[in-house]
């Protein structure tokens, strides 16, 4: 999975930080980011 693509990783990270997402665990980063990509894919 790359969001590098189209200036998305930029997007995302700037939406996060405006969003004040916090994280307790590694998990949980890993399932927002999993979901995020599933939805820009239409998945």
């Amino acid at each position: 999975m790359s969001l590098y693509q189209h200036g998305l990783k930029y997007n995302i990270q700037l939406s996060m930080v405006m969003s004040n997402i916090e994280f307790n665990s590694l998990q949980e980063i890993q399932a927002m980011a999993l979901k995020a990509v599933q939805t820009i894919e239409g998945i």
